[in-house]
């Protein structure tokens, strides 16, 4: 090992850290990784080799979701967007494999406060590249990856990844219910499908090990390591194994087999051919001890909790709780699901009930009661610092189209408890007057949902565009009443495909649909926050674990409105006072004008970038402002000069873990 590159930086602990790397054995390797301290050097391990393994599945052709009809000889090709895909039931279509080195040389570049080393000779299973060790100033962090790519075609995947050579010690987590384990590596494999590892259901995805002089916390990035998931229930996203000679252990991040739990669908990441995949997952480094390295390493997700933001309400929505079984049981007593969503910070979170439960079939007093105890939910979840908003994601659900007010899934976002059918008989009247004063709604068609909207002021969305049921909209409704209409106001959104080849969380279909939106109409379409989970109607936690599947919107609101009547909180949400994160950067404050941008940003992991999407109304570019200087935990205001007499623009700016926040488009001109 005569040629090696020596990496120093200083880590957000102040100390002077060394990484001596080189090949060994034709692999990768951490030769040393050490630091100093009062003049001293301390080894915190040596002799340390990547390990990956990938398991493939085949994409399906087919999206059973999907409401929309082919049209006459049209065939489906691969559905790199769909949700609902198991590949990993087919099991005849499942293969896997290890990676191996035959690395001959490495490359050094600096960019900013970013040191990277890369090492050619990876291959794994069905795909091959190179290894890479990233590091930045100010952090302790290092993020190790894979960056390969695959000719095949169809090709969907999981990845394990971690590091094979640190010393025997106590390894340190916390699982799903909050218990600490303080124990050491035991010569035991997973009873599960990866037997040659530990599986390790850790609590914040962290996996500590204790070394003679520090520690080491090893995990994957927040919410890019997770697709999107039928629940929130942790499934052993950290590994260990022990050598045979039980004096070397390696720890790591994986990945699931099999759904468990309530998941009945298992996507896995997209790996189109020749698409640059970063399989990757961080080491945080410390000095002191495991306890002060777990810390160190849950700060950057701020312990799993959504960043509070002054003058703003963090909203989550799009969650199928099934409150008539949920609810129903005792309205007095806290359930699970509450106590989830306020831990994880929401001030204010809007379900999306009566999907497949409840009385839909009835338009008369069945379906009233089950609103009614929805808005009797709603009155005694909300407390002072939380409010629960009464929306609902409608659909037919069978065959009786006829009944289809808006195709094929819509949202609806009341302003304050509200009553209203799902479809209207001919002898019922549109607005019902009740004895008491209220007003029953009975709807027939789409312009009854308008209808409805303008007269309580509030709005209707699109959940899961051109994705799921929703498969070709907005696309083929570009010109319908209600998609132009003011009281539609765009689109939910979560990362929905998986794909580690991209930019964004938002890159490919989302980001598509939503610069069309904006291209087509003369007014700004939002995106707004969408878990789209189910299953929450337990009456115990499990091991569920929200936040690296969670997304949130930030709305501009000095206080949390009145659970009786949130009109502040729609017309919030209509203006486009608001923004899309998950939680790790905020955007603080923005102001867009034609030709010239300014916004504020503050992070926990280092950022890569940001940027300024614009548009003419057809072409849509961006600027982006390389941002590889920032360090942890930090706050910058970023300027933007790009053309004059644009549509519209907007900001977003990403992090080294693949997490962003998303500003509102805002429009200069019509078309």
């Amino acid at each position: 090992m005569a040629n090696t590159q020596i990496v120093k930086w200083t880590g957000e602990d102040h100390l002077t850290w060394t990484a001596v790397l080189g090949i060994d054995n034709e692999q990768p390797c951490i030769i040393e990784l050490s630091y100093e301290t009062n003049g001293e050097k301390k080894v915190l391990a040596e002799c340390l080799h990547p390990q990956f393994k990938i398991v493939t599945g085949v994409r399906t052709k087919i999206n059973p979701q999907r409401e929309k009809g082919l049209a006459p000889g049209e065939e489906l090709d691969y559905q790199w967007d769909t949700y609902s895909d198991d590949p990993m039931s087919r099991t005849k279509e499942v293969s896997e494999g290890n990676s191996t080195f035959k690395t001959t040389e490495f490359t050094y570049e600096k960019s900013g406060n970013r040191q990277t080393v890369t090492f050619n000779g990876f291959t794994c299973h069905k795909f091959s590249g190179g290894f890479a060790l990233n590091f930045w100033e100010g952090s302790n962090l290092i993020r190790a990856e894979a960056v390969a790519s695959t000719e095949e075609d169809g090709v969907c995947y999981l990845y394990h990844g971690g590091f094979d050579g640190f010393k025997n010690d106590k390894i340190y987590y916390i699982t799903p219910k909050k218990r600490e384990v303080l124990e050491n590596p035991a010569p035991r494999t997973n009873s599960g499908p990866d037997r040659d590892r530990q599986r390790v259901q850790a609590r914040g995805r962290v996996l500590t090990l204790q070394q003679p002089n520090g520690a080491v916390s090893v995990m994957p990035n927040p919410h890019r390591f997770i697709w999107g998931g039928q629940t929130e229930n942790n499934v052993g996203y950290n590994y260990y194994n022990l050598s045979k000679d039980w004096k070397t252990v390696a720890i790591g991040v994986r990945q699931n087999k099999q759904q468990e739990h309530f998941n009945v669908r298992w996507p896995l990441y997209n790996a189109k051919p020749g698409t640059v995949q970063k399989m990757n997952f961080f080491l945080v480094v410390n000095s002191e001890g495991i306890y002060d390295c777990h810390n160190m390493a849950m700060k950057y997700t701020n312990h799993d909790h959504l960043r509070k933001l002054d003058g703003y309400q963090r909203l989550g929505s799009h969650m199928h709780i099934a409150s008539q079984a949920a609810f129903a049981r005792d309205y007095r007593k806290q359930r699970p699901w509450e106590l989830a969503l306020k831990e994880v910070g929401f001030d204010i979170f809007s379900p999306a009930d009566f999907w497949a439960e409840g009385r839909n079939d009835d338009n008369k007093e069945g379906r009233k009661a089950d609103l009614e105890r929805y808005n009797l939910e709603s009155t005694y979840v909300s407390t002072p610092d939380f409010l629960l908003v009464t929306g609902e994601e409608i659909a037919v659900m069978g065959k009786d189209k006829a009944k289809q007010l808006i195709p094929f899934h819509f949202m609806v976002w009341p302003s304050h408890h509200m009553l209203y059918s799902r479809w209207r008989d001919d002898d019922q009247e549109f607005a019902e007057k009740l004895p008491d004063g209220r007003t029953y709604y009975h709807l027939k068609s789409s312009a009854d949902v308008i209808k409805m909207c303008e007269l309580e002021d509030c709005f209707i969305q699109m959940p899961h565009p051109d994705t799921k049921a929703n498969d070709g909209l907005p696309y083929d409704s570009k010109e319908t009443d209600w998609q132009t209409s003011e009281r539609w106001i765009g689109c939910g959104a979560r990362m929905l495909p998986a794909d580690n080849s991209v930019k964004t969380m938002f890159s490919g279909r989302t980001d598509r649909v939503w610069n069309d939106l904006n291209n087509w109409y003369d007014r700004p379409i939002y995106m707004m926050s969408e878990l789209d989970t189910y299953t929450k109607v337990e009456e115990c936690e499990e091991d569920w674990e929200q936040y690296p599947m969670i997304n949130c919107t930030y709305v501009e609101l000095d206080h949390i409105p009145s659970s009786e009547n949130w009109q502040e909180l729609v017309d919030a949400l209509r203006q486009g006072k608001h923004f899309y994160s998950t939680g790790e950067i905020l955007i603080e404050k923005s102001e867009l004008k034609d030709g010239h941008a300014e916004a504020t940003f503050s992070w926990t992991f280092p950022l890569t970038d940001a940027e300024l999407v614009y548009s003419d109304g057809e072409n849509v570019n961006s600027v982006v402002i390389p941002l590889e200087d920032t360090t942890p935990y930090g706050r910058k205001t970023v300027s933007f000069d790009f053309p004059e007499g644009m549509k519209w623009a907007r900001v977003l700016a990403t992090d080294i873990a693949g997490n962003s926040a998303f500003g509102m488009p805002v429009h200069f001109r019509k078309k």
